[in-house]
């Protein structure tokens, strides 16, 4: 993977659970990883809009703000990583991603 940035010591507040590790972009793929340093392991934080007909700009990436990552997109603003952009309805249940510009 081509890491565009790379965030270290990172701590945010998705609902009631305190997550804390490093941030990886890969401007490439138009992804966000949360790296935990301990063992090493990822989570993509992002999602694939394509076969919804969305694709993410230079500098973009899309995330889901539903299920287990409902609330993702306000953390990663108030950490300081992305910026909102716009939000989308995807789906047979509207479910809402947000399109957001990486800010680091």
């Amino acid at each position: 993977m081509t890491w565009a940035m790379h965030r270290e010591a990172v701590s945010f507040r998705l609902s009631d659970i305190e997550l804390e590790g490093e941030f990886h972009y890969d401007s490439v793929e138009s992804s966000l990883y949360l790296v935990d340093p301990e063992p090493g392991e990822d989570e993509v934080l992002t999602v694939s809009l394509l076969r919804d007909g969305y694709f993410a700009f230079p500098g973009e990436i899309s995330v889901r703000d539903y299920s287990e990552h409902f609330g993702l997109p306000a953390a990663l603003v108030a950490a300081g990583i992305c910026g909102e952009v716009e939000e989308i309805s995807i789906g047979p249940f509207g479910s809402r991603v947000v399109r957001m510009r990486v800010i680091v």
